[in-house]
């Protein structure tokens, strides 16, 4: 190697850095990829489906505090105020159990389960309106104390559990990601300290 000219040396040497640079940043990239796939798993879970069941949970809220206004409204105009906004947050309500249906990564039947028990709440809600409609005041406010009030705890159960799972998958995932993060720095670390203390081998074509 000492009788190669030293262009030849120079060049050869140059190639060993690329080389070595070549491997550092591919693992590098392969890290921050890893990392940035593991950063949309963990904004899907805190930010998208907990968010979503946070939203169902206020808006049936909503609707169960509009419902107790229709029983309590003075004239009928003021009732279809009401219903109009149940109807909005109804709407809302189902756009939430969509996404959270999407992005849910435990038993989707839990959540299928918890919109069907929602959905069902139309009937008493109907009903509610009906009785308020005929003019049977105290029926309707009987049956949103009662059926309507326990059909609420029961929905708010459900999103419960939603509520619980997503949290907690979003602790597993984001506990993962550190795992992810101190396993690459080391890999990283590993790699300088080898390139280190082998004496900066494309030094000896330069000698």
């Amino acid at each position: 190697m000492k009788n190669l000219k030293f262009t030849t040396r120079l060049l050869i040497g140059f190639i060993t850095i690329i080389f070595f640079s070549s491997i550092i940043v591919a693992l590098a990239f392969i890290q921050i990829h890893k990392i940035s796939t593991d950063v949309k798993e963990i904004y899907a879970h805190p930010f998208i489906v907990s968010n979503a069941v946070k939203a169902i949970e206020i808006n049936v809220n909503a609707i169960h505090r509009s419902m107790k206004d229709v029983v309590l409204s003075e004239n009928t105009e003021e009732m279809n105020k009401y219903i109009e906004l149940v109807n909005h947050c109804d709407s809302l309500i189902h756009q939430a159990f969509k996404l959270v249906e999407e992005r849910y990564l435990g038993n989707k039947n839990d959540v299928i389960d918890a919109h069907i028990t929602y959905t069902d709440w139309s009937k008493i809600r109907s009903k509610v309106i009906e009785l308020e409609i005929a003019g049977k005041n105290s029926d309707a406010v009987k049956v949103t104390k009662g059926e309507g009030a326990v059909h609420v705890k029961l929905i708010l159960d459900k999103t419960k559990v939603l509520l619980e799972f997503a949290q907690n998958k979003a602790d597993e995932i984001y506990s993962d990601h550190l795992k992810e993060i101190r396993k690459g720095t080391l890999l990283l670390l590993a790699i300088t300290f080898f390139f280190i203390t082998t004496k900066y081998p494309y030094l000896y074509f330069f000698s």
